[in-house]
């Protein structure tokens, strides 16, 4: 687990389950997370599992909870992680519209900017998001993403570490 002020980030547990199928299956999350359609229970389950060895699947998928009440409110992706050349693109979801704008985003990507740095011996952590999604745009560029390119519809971003 790594704390913040206001949140902290715990690996995935099959104690998610329920929350995970209700926000990867919400198709107001799908432009985002690239998902076309609901994904199983057992696919969950998989995936769940999948995440408790990161080196295999080349992900890492860590809840972020409220220090406060314990209760998640949303995730964060390391995703195609290279250890060899030390890069690896980032992902995050806050799933409920009354957590959103409150610093939770914000605080959960430092955080991980930490990890993937000092824990993964990452250097380079990247995003792809699209030019209308102002929020991310905003929230990459606050904790240091710099734009590389623009495309027709997409913004893409890094750090260096």
């Amino acid at each position: 687990m790594w704390k913040g002020t206001s949140v902290f980030l715990r690996p995935v547990a099959l104690t998610d389950l329920r929350i995970l199928l209700e926000w990867e299956n919400n198709p107001d999350n799908w432009e985002v997370s690239g998902t076309t359609t609901p994904f199983s229970e057992e696919e969950m389950i998989d995936f769940i599992v999948e995440q408790m060895d990161y080196k295999s699947t080349r992900q890492l998928r860590l809840m972020i909870c409220l220090n406060e009440r314990q209760i998640p409110v949303g995730a964060i992706d390391l995703f195609e992680i290279d250890e060899t050349r030390g890069i690896a693109g980032v992902g995050i979801l806050i799933n409920d519209v009354q957590h959103r704008n409150k610093g939770c985003a914000t605080e959960a990507l430092e955080l991980l900017k930490t990890i993937a740095q000092s824990e993964l011996h990452l250097s380079t952590l990247y995003c792809t998001i699209q030019l209308h999604n102002h929020a991310s745009i905003q929230l990459f560029k606050k904790c240091g993403f710099i734009r590389n390119l623009e495309e027709e519809q997409l913004a893409h971003y890094s750090i260096h570490l």
